[in-house]
């Protein structure tokens, strides 16, 4: 009886061990991928009305923004609940048709070179505009041509990632960094993906110029990243350099 106890103690901290081993050689792992993080920035559609205001009036992207910008200013001044009218916006800036357009940029460019990556959206309806999507209602048709190197392109939502082992990576796209608070993102990134050794790792940030995008969930997705590693740059000017 005593030597089954002594057995099982010490396969109880064996396991421990191992854990713990598992644990330091993941981060150790994670802190030796050389990343290359660039922030590509757009502009909100300043020309094309095709965006219907609530009077009926046609409007742009810039002005749409503005305009519901001012209203919850307006509200924060008189101390009112803004969650509300600022998830509207978010969903405007998520929608933005020049992301859109930037985003397809980008994955031609990355297609181009045959580069295996993926491409995080915030929701499922962003994913679907791509040719090749997974998420947790779709078919598994595209994650198992990915996954067994049939198509070099993934786009997921931020649930996509966990649960599941993306190997050979050597880009990830995060289509908007509000899915991405303080580091929520980055850190799903050293859970579920294995990429490509001897292989520097490109993080491409997309971000609406002169928005809260820029100015609040930008900074804070960039919080727990080397500065020193960050450019900023255009769709035009990555694509031409």
């Amino acid at each position: 009886m005593h030597t089954l106890l002594h057995n099982s103690s010490e396969s109880r901290i064996k396991n421990i061990h191992l854990k713990h081993a598992a644990k330091i050689h993941t981060k150790f792992f994670f802190c030796q991928v050389i990343c290359r993080i660039t922030v590509i920035k757009f502009d909100l559609d300043k020309f094309d009305t095709y965006i219907s205001d609530s009077l009926g009036n046609k409007i742009t992207e810039r002005t749409q923004y503005e305009n519901i910008t001012k209203v919850i200013d307006v509200m924060k001044a008189n101390h009112q609940d803004v969650s509300r009218i600022a998830g509207v916006r978010r969903i405007n800036i998520y929608n933005s048709k020049n992301r859109m357009i930037a985003l397809n940029k980008l994955k031609n460019y990355l297609d181009s070179k045959s580069k295996r990556g993926l491409i995080f959206t915030p929701f499922k309806k962003m994913a679907e505009k791509f040719i090749n999507y997974f998420h947790s209602t779709s078919t598994s048709i595209h994650y198992s041509a990915f996954q067994e190197g049939k198509i070099n392109s993934l786009a997921l939502v931020k649930s996509g990632s966990v649960g599941h082992t993306y190997e050979n990576i050597e880009y990830v796209v995060v289509s908007s960094p509000t899915q991405d608070k303080a580091g929520g993102t980055t850190q799903s990134w050293g859970r579920g993906l294995l990429y490509k050794e001897g292989v520097p790792l490109d993080i491409y940030f997309l971000c609406a110029k002169d928005t809260v995008e820029e100015t609040n969930w930008l900074p804070k997705a960039l919080s727990k990243l080397d500065p020193a590693k960050i450019q900023y740059t255009t769709i035009e000017e990555l694509i031409w350099k």
